[in-house]
């Protein structure tokens, strides 16, 4: 864990939010030195805090704690309607395998 890197997170993703320090120290229920603190590296959030950072930042813990956004992760609803895109391209394409073994076996005989 690198804490420069989670504080420069941290400060862009409040600077994104048009925060100040001291609106997100209100926030959180900690000091304006709290954020400041983790913003430059010269501290870390407790544990405890972690969670109500990220839903402040609508960022996950774990990206807090990385110090970075991790990849967007396809929600169940894209997937099922992906499946179900898979699944029907899949028979479609059987279904004109099926068409031409059926022709191919007509013309040989």
């Amino acid at each position: 864990m690198d804490t420069v890197k989670t504080g420069r997170f941290i400060s862009e993703l409040r600077k994104e939010k048009n925060m100040t320090q001291q609106q997100m120290a209100e926030k959180l229920f900690v000091s304006d030195k709290a954020v400041s603190r983790w913003e430059t590296g010269r501290g870390f959030p407790e544990i405890g805090i972690l969670e109500n950072i990220a839903d402040l930042l609508d960022v996950s813990v774990s990206e807090i704690i990385r110090g970075e956004r991790i990849a967007d992760v396809v929600s169940s609803k894209e997937l099922t309607s992906i499946t179900e895109e898979s699944i029907r391209l899949s028979k479609e394409y059987i279904e004109r395998k099926k068409i031409g073994h059926f022709f191919t076996g007509f013309l040989c005989a």
